[in-house]
């Protein structure tokens, strides 16, 4: 199952609308369609979907372990974050 197929059904779940989704998010309907053309998303982006949709996105495991993904995008100064840029100061 591809990626988009399952945040179709998630939205259906949800009763949300792919217009409410691009309201949610600030974008354009169109912006939204290609996101399911392309199969595009980002981690942070489906545990927003699931929580909208009143779910949440999580890594499960056999014995009940579950690991939660937290819908809040990282901050651009987050040294973790692969756009930040390098720090090519000299050492200390």
């Amino acid at each position: 199952m591809k990626v988009s197929d399952a945040v179709n059904q998630a939205l259906c779940y949800g009763k949300v609308k792919k217009v409410d989704l691009a309201r949610h998010w600030g974008v354009s309907r169109a912006t939204i369609n290609m996101k399911f053309v392309r199969d595009s998303w980002f981690g942070h982006q489906l545990a927003d979907i699931a929580q909208l949709t009143g779910g949440k996105l999580a890594f499960i495991y056999p014995d009940g372990t579950q690991i939660p993904i937290d819908p809040d995008p990282p901050e651009k100064d987050d040294p973790a974050t692969p756009d930040a840029p390098a720090d090519d100061s000299p050492g200390e």
